[in-house]
Protein backbone atom coordinates (compact mmCIF):
# COMPACT_ATOMS: atom_id res chain seq x y z
CA UNK A 1 0.00 0.00 0.00
CA UNK A 2 1.22 3.40 -0.70
CA UNK A 3 -0.37 6.94 -0.49
CA UNK A 4 1.97 9.69 -1.41
CA UNK A 5 2.69 13.31 -3.51
CA UNK A 6 4.65 13.58 -6.18
CA UNK A 7 6.44 16.97 -7.49
CA UNK A 8 8.71 16.98 -10.55
CA UNK A 9 10.03 19.26 -13.63
CA UNK A 10 11.43 18.02 -16.89
CA UNK A 11 13.63 19.83 -18.88
CA UNK A 12 12.25 21.92 -21.62
CA UNK A 13 15.34 21.02 -24.00
CA UNK A 14 14.48 17.27 -24.24
CA UNK A 15 12.30 16.93 -27.22
CA UNK A 16 14.88 18.15 -29.85
CA UNK A 17 13.09 21.85 -29.52
CA UNK A 18 13.44 24.95 -26.83
CA UNK A 19 10.53 25.23 -24.29
CA UNK A 20 9.85 25.20 -21.45
CA UNK A 21 10.62 23.63 -18.11
CA UNK A 22 7.14 21.72 -17.09
CA UNK A 23 6.35 21.31 -13.35
CA UNK A 24 4.16 18.70 -12.73
CA UNK A 25 2.61 18.03 -9.19
CA UNK A 26 -0.20 14.99 -8.36
CA UNK A 27 -1.16 12.40 -5.60
CA UNK A 28 -1.30 9.34 -6.15
CA UNK A 29 -2.56 6.05 -3.80
CA UNK A 30 -3.07 2.59 -4.47
CA UNK A 31 -1.53 -0.95 -3.60
CA UNK A 32 0.59 -3.08 -5.51
CA UNK A 33 1.72 -6.76 -5.10
CA UNK A 34 3.92 -9.76 -7.26
CA UNK A 35 3.70 -13.46 -7.28
CA UNK A 36 5.96 -15.78 -8.33
CA UNK A 37 3.89 -18.68 -9.56
CA UNK A 38 5.44 -21.95 -8.65
CA UNK A 39 5.68 -23.88 -11.59
CA UNK A 40 8.40 -25.96 -11.38
CA UNK A 41 8.09 -26.38 -7.20
CA UNK A 42 11.19 -23.99 -6.63
CA UNK A 43 9.26 -22.34 -4.18
CA UNK A 44 8.00 -25.93 -2.46
CA UNK A 45 11.68 -26.23 -2.42
CA UNK A 46 12.47 -23.22 -0.44
CA UNK A 47 9.82 -24.05 2.25
CA UNK A 48 10.96 -27.65 2.53
CA UNK A 49 14.68 -25.84 2.95
CA UNK A 50 13.07 -23.11 5.99
CA UNK A 51 11.18 -25.91 7.91
CA UNK A 52 14.62 -28.79 7.45
CA UNK A 53 16.16 -25.50 9.42
CA UNK A 54 13.43 -25.34 11.96
CA UNK A 55 13.87 -28.86 12.43
CA UNK A 56 17.84 -28.97 12.64
CA UNK A 57 17.79 -26.07 15.11
CA UNK A 58 15.08 -27.64 16.81
CA UNK A 59 17.25 -30.87 17.11
CA UNK A 60 20.12 -29.21 18.26
CA UNK A 61 18.24 -28.32 20.96
CA UNK A 62 16.84 -31.76 22.12
CA UNK A 63 20.46 -33.21 21.93
CA UNK A 64 21.97 -30.02 24.06
CA UNK A 65 19.38 -30.90 26.50
CA UNK A 66 19.60 -34.49 27.08
CA UNK A 67 23.31 -34.21 27.25
CA UNK A 68 22.70 -31.19 29.73
CA UNK A 69 20.36 -33.99 31.91
CA UNK A 70 23.13 -36.64 31.25
CA UNK A 71 25.87 -34.48 32.56
CA UNK A 72 23.32 -33.23 35.53
CA UNK A 73 22.96 -37.14 36.22
CA UNK A 74 26.46 -38.35 36.02
CA UNK A 75 27.48 -35.44 38.10
CA UNK A 76 25.41 -36.10 41.25
CA UNK A 77 25.82 -40.02 41.32
CA UNK A 78 29.38 -38.65 41.43
CA UNK A 79 28.59 -36.71 44.18
CA UNK A 80 26.89 -39.84 45.83
CA UNK A 81 30.06 -41.68 45.31
CA UNK A 82 32.66 -39.48 46.91
CA UNK A 83 30.10 -38.75 49.64
CA UNK A 84 30.29 -42.75 50.53
CA UNK A 85 33.76 -42.83 50.04
CA UNK A 86 34.11 -40.33 52.50
CA UNK A 87 31.91 -41.86 55.08
CA UNK A 88 34.29 -45.18 54.55
CA UNK A 89 37.25 -43.42 55.24
CA UNK A 90 35.66 -42.12 58.17
CA UNK A 91 34.31 -45.48 59.65
CA UNK A 92 37.64 -47.25 58.73
CA UNK A 93 39.84 -44.23 60.52
CA UNK A 94 37.08 -44.93 63.59
CA UNK A 95 38.34 -48.67 63.42
CA UNK A 96 41.87 -48.30 62.70
CA UNK A 97 42.14 -45.85 66.19
CA UNK A 98 40.30 -48.21 68.08
CA UNK A 99 43.25 -50.54 66.59
CA UNK A 100 45.90 -48.25 67.28
CA UNK A 101 44.72 -48.18 71.21
CA UNK A 102 44.77 -51.51 71.10
CA UNK A 103 48.17 -52.00 69.89
CA UNK A 104 49.76 -48.67 71.92
CA UNK A 105 48.61 -50.64 75.38
CA UNK A 106 49.92 -54.04 74.17
CA UNK A 107 53.17 -52.56 73.63
CA UNK A 108 52.87 -50.17 76.70
CA UNK A 109 52.46 -53.82 78.63
CA UNK A 110 55.32 -55.34 76.91
CA UNK A 111 53.56 -57.29 74.95
CA UNK A 112 54.65 -56.54 71.47
CA UNK A 113 57.17 -54.38 70.10
CA UNK A 114 57.36 -50.89 69.04
CA UNK A 115 56.63 -51.94 65.33
CA UNK A 116 53.48 -53.10 65.94
CA UNK A 117 52.46 -49.35 66.84
CA UNK A 118 54.16 -47.69 64.15
CA UNK A 119 52.16 -50.24 61.79
CA UNK A 120 48.90 -48.94 63.47
CA UNK A 121 49.82 -45.30 63.11
CA UNK A 122 50.67 -45.65 59.12
CA UNK A 123 47.79 -47.00 58.69
CA UNK A 124 45.22 -45.05 60.66
CA UNK A 125 47.34 -41.60 59.42
CA UNK A 126 47.16 -42.75 55.75
CA UNK A 127 43.23 -43.45 56.02
CA UNK A 128 42.39 -40.33 57.97
CA UNK A 129 44.58 -38.31 55.32
CA UNK A 130 41.90 -39.08 52.41
CA UNK A 131 39.24 -36.96 54.17
CA UNK A 132 40.24 -33.55 53.37
CA UNK A 133 41.12 -34.31 49.93
CA UNK A 134 37.44 -36.07 49.86
CA UNK A 135 35.95 -33.43 51.51
CA UNK A 136 36.90 -30.78 48.57
CA UNK A 137 35.85 -32.69 45.63
CA UNK A 138 32.86 -32.94 47.37
CA UNK A 139 32.85 -29.07 47.06
CA UNK A 140 33.58 -29.33 43.61
CA UNK A 141 31.40 -31.51 42.38
CA UNK A 142 28.78 -29.49 44.48
CA UNK A 143 29.90 -26.41 42.30
CA UNK A 144 29.71 -28.36 39.15
CA UNK A 145 26.49 -29.43 39.92
CA UNK A 146 25.17 -25.77 40.98
CA UNK A 147 26.63 -24.44 37.65
CA UNK A 148 24.68 -27.24 35.56
CA UNK A 149 21.56 -25.90 37.19
CA UNK A 150 22.53 -22.45 36.48
CA UNK A 151 22.54 -21.48 39.96
CA UNK A 152 24.61 -20.48 43.39
CA UNK A 153 25.92 -23.39 45.04
CA UNK A 154 24.22 -21.97 48.35
CA UNK A 155 20.93 -22.31 46.00
CA UNK A 156 21.19 -25.98 45.46
CA UNK A 157 18.41 -28.25 46.40
CA UNK A 158 18.35 -28.78 50.15
CA UNK A 159 18.77 -32.67 48.85
CA UNK A 160 21.65 -32.25 48.06
CA UNK A 161 23.56 -31.39 50.59
CA UNK A 162 22.38 -34.40 53.06
CA UNK A 163 23.69 -38.52 52.95
CA UNK A 164 22.12 -40.43 50.45
CA UNK A 165 22.82 -43.72 49.46
CA UNK A 166 23.39 -45.04 45.73
CA UNK A 167 20.30 -46.00 44.59
CA UNK A 168 20.02 -49.51 43.86
CA UNK A 169 20.75 -50.95 41.24
CA UNK A 170 17.98 -53.07 39.34
CA UNK A 171 17.33 -54.61 35.68
CA UNK A 172 18.03 -53.20 32.15
CA UNK A 173 14.85 -51.28 31.92
CA UNK A 174 12.83 -51.94 28.81
CA UNK A 175 13.63 -49.57 26.26
CA UNK A 176 11.14 -50.73 23.17
CA UNK A 177 12.62 -51.73 19.57
CA UNK A 178 16.15 -50.65 19.15
CA UNK A 179 15.19 -48.93 15.82
CA UNK A 180 12.48 -46.85 17.72
CA UNK A 181 15.14 -46.36 21.04
CA UNK A 182 17.67 -45.20 18.16
CA UNK A 183 15.05 -42.62 16.51
CA UNK A 184 14.38 -41.14 19.61
CA UNK A 185 17.70 -40.03 20.20
CA UNK A 186 18.32 -36.13 19.10
CA UNK A 187 21.81 -36.82 17.44
CA UNK A 188 19.82 -39.39 14.99
CA UNK A 189 17.13 -36.56 14.41
CA UNK A 190 19.41 -33.75 13.53
CA UNK A 191 21.43 -35.88 11.56
CA UNK A 192 17.79 -37.02 9.47
CA UNK A 193 16.74 -33.46 9.47
CA UNK A 194 20.52 -32.58 7.64
CA UNK A 195 20.08 -34.41 4.82
CA UNK A 196 16.61 -33.12 4.52
CA UNK A 197 17.83 -29.66 4.76
CA UNK A 198 20.82 -30.53 2.18
CA UNK A 199 18.09 -31.99 -0.22
CA UNK A 200 15.96 -29.25 -0.08
CA UNK A 201 19.00 -27.31 -0.95
CA UNK A 202 19.97 -29.25 -3.83
CA UNK A 203 15.96 -28.64 -5.26
CA UNK A 204 16.50 -25.13 -5.11
CA UNK A 205 20.37 -24.94 -7.07
CA UNK A 206 18.67 -27.31 -9.83
CA UNK A 207 15.17 -25.35 -10.32
CA UNK A 208 17.18 -22.99 -10.78
CA UNK A 209 18.20 -24.34 -14.23
CA UNK A 210 14.17 -23.50 -15.01
CA UNK A 211 12.32 -20.71 -15.84
CA UNK A 212 10.09 -18.36 -13.46
CA UNK A 213 6.99 -17.09 -13.87
CA UNK A 214 6.24 -14.11 -11.84
CA UNK A 215 3.25 -11.34 -12.16
CA UNK A 216 2.89 -7.86 -10.84
CA UNK A 217 0.12 -5.85 -10.40
CA UNK A 218 -0.82 -2.50 -9.07
CA UNK A 219 -4.00 -0.63 -8.80
CA UNK A 220 -4.26 2.69 -7.86
CA UNK A 221 -5.76 6.66 -8.66
CA UNK A 222 -3.52 9.47 -9.81
CA UNK A 223 -4.50 13.27 -9.73
CA UNK A 224 -3.38 16.59 -9.84
CA UNK A 225 -5.77 17.50 -6.93
CA UNK A 226 -6.11 15.46 -3.58
CA UNK A 227 -9.93 15.82 -3.87
CA UNK A 228 -9.93 13.86 -7.17
CA UNK A 229 -8.30 11.00 -6.48
CA UNK A 230 -11.24 8.62 -5.99
CA UNK A 231 -13.20 10.19 -9.01
CA UNK A 232 -13.52 7.71 -12.28
CA UNK A 233 -10.72 9.08 -14.67
CA UNK A 234 -7.98 9.18 -11.81
CA UNK A 235 -8.32 5.43 -11.24
CA UNK A 236 -5.36 3.29 -12.80
CA UNK A 237 -3.99 0.18 -12.69
CA UNK A 238 -1.27 -2.51 -14.50
CA UNK A 239 -0.50 -5.94 -14.79
CA UNK A 240 2.73 -7.25 -15.71
CA UNK A 241 3.48 -10.78 -15.93
CA UNK A 242 6.74 -12.03 -16.87
CA UNK A 243 8.46 -15.19 -17.43
CA UNK A 244 12.50 -14.74 -17.22
CA UNK A 245 15.08 -17.45 -17.65
CA UNK A 246 18.73 -17.43 -17.58
CA UNK A 247 20.49 -19.00 -20.16
CA UNK A 248 24.22 -18.64 -19.43
CA UNK A 249 25.51 -17.32 -15.97
CA UNK A 250 29.18 -18.77 -16.50
CA UNK A 251 28.50 -22.42 -15.36
CA UNK A 252 27.29 -20.63 -11.83
CA UNK A 253 24.17 -22.77 -11.91
CA UNK A 254 26.39 -26.46 -12.34
CA UNK A 255 28.71 -25.47 -9.68
CA UNK A 256 26.39 -24.49 -7.17
CA UNK A 257 24.06 -27.69 -7.98
CA UNK A 258 27.40 -29.69 -7.34
CA UNK A 259 28.66 -28.25 -4.17
CA UNK A 260 24.50 -28.94 -3.25
CA UNK A 261 25.03 -32.13 -4.52
CA UNK A 262 28.10 -32.93 -2.45
CA UNK A 263 26.71 -31.44 0.68
CA UNK A 264 23.99 -34.14 0.70
CA UNK A 265 25.85 -36.87 0.26
CA UNK A 266 28.29 -35.64 3.14
CA UNK A 267 24.69 -35.41 4.99
CA UNK A 268 23.68 -39.00 4.31
CA UNK A 269 27.30 -40.20 5.04
CA UNK A 270 27.10 -38.26 8.38
CA UNK A 271 23.33 -39.59 9.23
CA UNK A 272 24.78 -43.23 8.36
CA UNK A 273 27.90 -42.60 10.85
CA UNK A 274 25.42 -41.13 13.32
CA UNK A 275 23.43 -44.26 13.45
CA UNK A 276 26.66 -46.88 13.87
CA UNK A 277 28.11 -44.67 16.31
CA UNK A 278 24.43 -44.64 18.47
CA UNK A 279 24.32 -48.25 17.65
CA UNK A 280 27.76 -48.78 19.27
CA UNK A 281 27.79 -46.49 21.82
CA UNK A 282 23.51 -48.06 22.77
CA UNK A 283 24.92 -51.59 23.12
CA UNK A 284 28.54 -50.85 25.18
CA UNK A 285 26.29 -48.63 27.62
CA UNK A 286 23.83 -52.00 27.88
CA UNK A 287 26.55 -54.45 28.26
CA UNK A 288 28.34 -52.71 30.61
CA UNK A 289 25.61 -51.97 32.86
CA UNK A 290 24.81 -55.71 32.55
CA UNK A 291 28.13 -56.68 32.95
CA UNK A 292 28.59 -54.21 36.07
CA UNK A 293 25.70 -56.05 38.32
CA UNK A 294 27.30 -59.53 37.66
CA UNK A 295 30.53 -57.41 38.68
CA UNK A 296 28.90 -55.80 41.91
CA UNK A 297 27.50 -58.93 43.04
CA UNK A 298 30.78 -60.69 43.21
CA UNK A 299 32.44 -57.52 44.78
CA UNK A 300 29.81 -57.42 47.53
CA UNK A 301 31.10 -61.12 48.37
CA UNK A 302 34.74 -60.00 48.48
CA UNK A 303 33.80 -57.09 50.90
CA UNK A 304 31.87 -59.19 53.31
CA UNK A 305 34.90 -61.86 53.26
CA UNK A 306 37.25 -58.82 53.70
CA UNK A 307 35.07 -57.98 56.48
CA UNK A 308 35.38 -61.24 58.38
CA UNK A 309 39.23 -61.24 57.76
CA UNK A 310 39.57 -58.02 59.55
CA UNK A 311 37.51 -59.22 62.48
CA UNK A 312 39.85 -62.85 62.29
CA UNK A 313 42.86 -61.25 61.86
CA UNK A 314 42.02 -58.64 64.98
CA UNK A 315 40.84 -61.56 67.31
CA UNK A 316 43.56 -63.37 66.89
CA UNK A 317 46.00 -60.38 67.39
CA UNK A 318 44.56 -59.90 70.74
CA UNK A 319 45.45 -63.56 71.62
CA UNK A 320 48.72 -63.21 70.30
CA UNK A 321 48.73 -65.83 67.91
CA UNK A 322 49.08 -63.55 64.35
CA UNK A 323 51.40 -60.69 63.42
CA UNK A 324 50.04 -57.58 63.17
CA UNK A 325 51.08 -57.52 59.34
CA UNK A 326 48.09 -59.23 59.12
CA UNK A 327 45.90 -56.99 60.91
CA UNK A 328 47.69 -54.15 58.64
CA UNK A 329 46.80 -56.09 55.24
CA UNK A 330 43.14 -57.41 56.15
CA UNK A 331 42.38 -53.44 56.98
CA UNK A 332 43.86 -52.39 53.85
CA UNK A 333 42.54 -55.06 52.03
CA UNK A 334 38.90 -53.90 53.36
CA UNK A 335 39.39 -50.81 52.95
CA UNK A 336 40.25 -51.32 49.40
CA UNK A 337 37.09 -53.40 48.68
CA UNK A 338 34.81 -51.32 49.83
CA UNK A 339 36.09 -48.18 47.98
CA UNK A 340 35.72 -50.87 44.67
CA UNK A 341 32.23 -51.21 45.77
CA UNK A 342 31.02 -47.99 46.10
CA UNK A 343 32.66 -46.69 42.89
CA UNK A 344 31.35 -49.74 40.83
CA UNK A 345 28.26 -48.96 42.05
CA UNK A 346 28.51 -45.49 40.71
CA UNK A 347 30.03 -46.83 36.87
CA UNK A 348 26.80 -49.21 37.09
CA UNK A 349 24.38 -46.44 37.35
CA UNK A 350 26.57 -44.00 35.00
CA UNK A 351 26.66 -46.65 32.26
CA UNK A 352 22.45 -46.61 32.72
CA UNK A 353 22.53 -42.74 32.28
Amino acid sequence: MYKRQTRERTSGRMAGRTGDAITTSFFDAGASMSWEIDVFGKIRSQVKQAKANVEVTAAERDAAMVALDAEIAQTYIKLLVERQQLEVARKHGENQKHILDITEIRHNTGLVSKLDVAQARTLYYSTIAQVPMLEASIESSCNALATLLGVLTDSLPAGVRQMRPLPERCLLPDMGVPADLLRRRPDIVEAERNVALAAAELGIERSAYLPSLSLQASVGTQAHNAGDLFSGPSFAYSVVPTLSWTLFDGLRRRNATAAARAVMEAQVDAYNLAVLTAVEEVRTAMETYTASLEYIRRVEEVVTNAEEEVTLSVDLYKQGLTYFSNVVDAQLNYLTYQNTLVQARGNSLTALV
